[in-house]
Formats: C-alpha cells, sequence, structure tokens
C-alpha cells in the first residue's frame, strides 16, 4: 500500500517518472525486505518429539525478556512508519492536486 501511494505521488508530482522501474523499483525491495524482516520468526518456535507426537514450543529467543524489543519495533516498524508515510503522501499529493486546480483555474482568465 506504501509503495503504491509513493508511485502515485511520483507520477502525480514527477511525471516524467511514470512506468519507469515498477518491478526494480517497488515490487523487488519489498519483497526482499519482506523476507529479511521476517526471517528471525522462524527461529521462535520448536518442534519437539515426545512420546505424546510432536509438540511446539517456544525457543529461549521467544522466552527471552529482550523479546519485547523485537514485539516493540515491529509495531513501529509495520505499524507507526507506514501510516505516517501515507499519512504524508496524502497530504503532500492533496496540496499538489489542490495548486494545479488553482493554477489551471487561473489560466483560464
Amino acid at each position: 500500500m506504501v509503495s503504491l501511494s509513493v508511485e502515485y505521488y511520483l507520477c502525480l508530482t514527477r511525471n516524467s517518472l511514470r512506468n519507469k522501474g515498477a518491478f526494480l523499483g517497488y515490487i523487488l525491495p519489498v519483497c526482499i525486505l519482506s523476507g529479511f524482516f521476517n526471517m528471525p520468526k522462524f527461529f521462535l518456535l520448536d518442534t519437539q518429539i515426545t512420546a505424546d507426537g510432536p509438540k511446539v514450543v517456544a525457543t529461549d529467543l521467544r522466552r527471552s525478556s529482550d523479546h519485547i524489543y523485537v514485539v516493540i519495533s515491529n509495531v513501529i516498524i509495520t505499524g507507526v512508519v507506514p501510516t505516517l508515510i501515507l499519512l504524508i503522501v496524502l497530504v503532500k499529493s492533496w496540496t499538489f492536486q489542490k495548486s494545479t486546480r488553482r493554477n489551471q483555474h487561473f489560466a483560464r482568465y
């Protein structure tokens, strides 16, 4: 959502950037970043084979008191930062559209 909003804003303000490098500029970096960001989640749980059958247990990393910093950073990175970026892009797009409409209105007269 954030990358689409940024792309929309760039298309509005800098028309020369339209349809240039969508895969390398938006899709590939998002896929790579999400892969690296979610990598530690694979190390939070472990599977143990017991007499009752397989059992999923939390690892030492998950039980650590430092795990709260991981949770807080996840909230900031996946919640606060994208919301702020979307808000900034929304305001900047709105002001850009408002100024171009005003300029077009004055150009008619």
